[in-house]
């Protein structure tokens, strides 16, 4: 889930905003005051990783929000200082009792039991101001991926990875020239932005290249981008020193197999074209000695034949098949001996491939470093699987839902319209929850199982608002959803009913359906919503965070923070207090300002910022006052 989130220059926020995002997030104040541009931010991040055009950094109008161009998003300060850039930035806690995320974080970085894991990424884009296309579609400046974590055998250590990227201000030619590469034919993105790690990639696991020095090293020379995040490197090699490298390892390295398929067939040709003929008498000598000394020990007779025949054709005709034959007749042990003899020799075979041969320079694409790659791919499937997004206005209530053709049986829609057949299609599946009655008696409370139309039922009955529930499949016209509000088996549709079900039902459904670590954003959830039913709103948003949900709020209820309040009171422990923060926005000179508001245990809200929620109060002391003065003024008549 995230754990921080930042934005620059993005509509009402100015200046570098860092904003801590706890379980239960709520965002309130004035209309136009910046609550949503937070939440905005969230949403443009996550459409733009769903959606399928790789090649566009960022998606402005998509399928979740539409925010025009870049200047209508660009904040106004940043016009008037000549700023042309927005970022966004996040810190995202990782899940590590998750099967998959333990898999793909142990794997990649190769430790056991590994926990504290944070992954970060800050990306800014811009408009070019030669390229009016940019303003739709803004240009990536810089992007960067930072992971750390622990594990419990590296308690006091915490290793972290750090990729930077940067658009460069030199042409693609210029940097080709710059790094000698005379192939025409490659791929220019590579080269359109420049990289830095805080770690040497080539000490990373499978990294395909073999180190060099001098002339011979490595060169990270670009990024190739999905989106904002990267998907591989560009390398810049030597490839007269990395073929003979590879032709090499073949040897050397019996085993090594992950080598790019065009530096492994590059040295195979070598091999094969016959112009190397110094490599293999070397390669044929060192096999003779060892055969000479093999045949000494006590080998097996069925080994010993077997042995024999294959280096009869080594010797007849040398291929790399049929040195590969001969190396499998050979013990694990036997293997190591004979590379070890080669590796002796690697000094002079590299020698004679690179003899008289000029150097030639290649760009290359080549995959993440692990560390990186997970991260990445950690971040893809967040904002890909595990952002859920429910707007402020909902469907008009039907008497049959028809058919909404989503791929996701258990998307129900930014405006609630496909819940009619998320509900008819899941019912029966098994979710994890928290009873309402059990939420109201206190103490430790343990999550219950239960189908998905119960766990809706008892919240639905616990705020009061029906008593049962019913979906009926209708075939091509869609879905039908009726509900009882009382306790006989008169059912009606939601045009006869009030408009609390339909505000609350896509709720209940899109956060009970949601997968533990999921971010579950809500705007407005009170509309239209009696003061008792946002009071247990509040409850069950409550009870997703104890059961691993981020549910981040938009919200004008006052009704759900003095409910919050409550609970934080009523709790035998600082639950409320540690994970729920609440921002109050208001604007000062046209720029957001995000004042945090904490509820402590005592259900008290230290440093109380004027203007959160205090109409209320401020217009009871008014009547009081009014109505103090009204009668003051009736018993001076009445003594007159």
């Amino acid at each position: 889930m995230i754990k921080t989130w930042s934005v620059e220059h993005f509509k009402s926020i100015y200046e570098e905003t860092e904003l801590e995002i706890s379980p239960l997030t709520i965002f309130t104040g004035a209309n136009s005051s910046g609550k949503s541009t937070i939440l905005q931010s969230i949403l443009l991040t996550a459409q733009t990783i769903q959606n399928s055009i790789s090649s566009k950094s960022i998606i402005l109008n998509g399928h979740i929000i539409k925010l025009g161009t870049f200047d209508d998003i660009l904040s106004n300060h940043s016009i008037i200082d000549d700023t042309q850039h927005i970022s966004i930035g996040f810190d995202l806690n990782i899940d590590t009792s998750d099967d998959w995320n333990r898999f793909l974080f142990s794997d990649s970085l190769m430790v056991e039991d590994i926990k504290n894991s944070l992954v970060s990424s800050k990306f800014s884009f811009y408009k070019n101001e030669d390229n009016e296309i940019t303003n739709l579609h803004p240009d990536l400046e810089s992007s960067e991926v930072h992971i750390e974590f622990t594990s419990s055998d590296k308690e006091d250590n915490k290793p972290k990875y750090n990729l930077s990227i940067n658009k460069s201000n030199l042409s693609v030619d210029q940097r080709k020239k710059d790094y000698k590469i005379r192939d025409t034919e490659i791929d220019e993105q590579l080269l359109k932005y420049e990289v830095k790690t805080n770690f040497d990639v080539e000490d990373t696991p499978f990294f395909p290249y073999t180190e060099g020095k001098g002339k011979e090293k490595i060169k990270l020379a670009g990024s190739k981008m999905h989106h904002f995040l990267p998907l591989g490197l560009g390398v810049v090699y030597n490839e007269t020193y990395q073929t003979a490298k590879s032709l090499i390892d073949l040897f050397i390295n019996s085993e090594r197999t992950y080598y790019s398929r065009h530096r492994r067939r590059v040295a195979l040709d070598s091999l094969e074209s016959g112009s190397n003929i110094e490599f293999i008498n070397i390669i044929m000598e060192e096999i003779k000695d060892f055969n000479s000394t093999l045949f000494q020990s006590n080998l097996s007779g069925i080994q010993k034949k077997v042995v024999a025949g294959n280096y009869e054709e080594l010797l007849n005709e040398f291929t790399l098949r049929k040195f590969r034959k001969y190396i499998m007749s050979l013990t694990r042990n036997q293997r190591t001996d004979l590379e070890s003899r080669f590796k002796q020799q690697e000094a002079n075979l590299l020698s004679v491939l690179t003899r008289d041969k000029a150097d030639v320079y290649q760009l290359d694409s080549t995959s993440l470093p692990d560390p990186i790659e997970a991260g990445v791919a950690y971040v893809r499937n967040f904002f890909s699987k595990n952002v859920k997004y429910l707007g402020p206005l909902r469907d008009d209530p039907k008497p049959v839902y028809p058919h909404s053709g989503a791929t996701d049986s258990m998307d129900v829609g930014f405006r609630g319209e496909h819940t009619a057949a998320v509900l008819e299609i899941h019912k029966g599946t098994e979710v994890s929850y928290l009873s309402p009655e059990d939420l109201e008696k206190g103490g430790d409370i343990s999550p219950k199982k239960n189908s998905l139309i119960q766990a809706v039922l008892e919240w639905l009955r616990y705020m009061g608002i029906v008593t049962n529930v019913k979906t009926v499949d209708k075939g091509k016209l869609g879905h039908e959803l009726k509900v009882s509000t009382n306790n006989n088996d008169n059912y009606h549709d939601l045009t006869n009913v009030g408009v609390g079900v339909s505000q609350v039902l896509p709720i209940l459904v899109l956060s009970l359906l949601a997968d533990k670590g999921s971010t579950l954003i809500f705007e407005q959830p009170e509309l239209h919503l009696h003061p008792r039913v946002q009071t247990r709103l509040a409850d069950f948003f409550v009870s997703m965070i104890q059961l691993n949900k981020q549910c981040i709020v938009e919200s004008h209820s006052e009704y759900m923070v003095n409910r919050l309040r409550y609970r934080s009171v009523v709790s035998e422990d600082s639950f409320i207090s540690d994970n729920v923060m609440m921002y109050f926005v208001e604007k000062e000179d046209g720029k957001s300002i995000y004042n945090p508001v904490k509820i402590n245990r005592y259900g008290v809200i230290e440093d109380w910022p004027k203007g959160f929620f205090d109409e209320n109060e401020e217009n009871s002391a008014a009547i009081l006052r009014a109505a103090m003065q009204k009668r003051r003024k009736e018993r001076g008549k009445i003594n007159d």
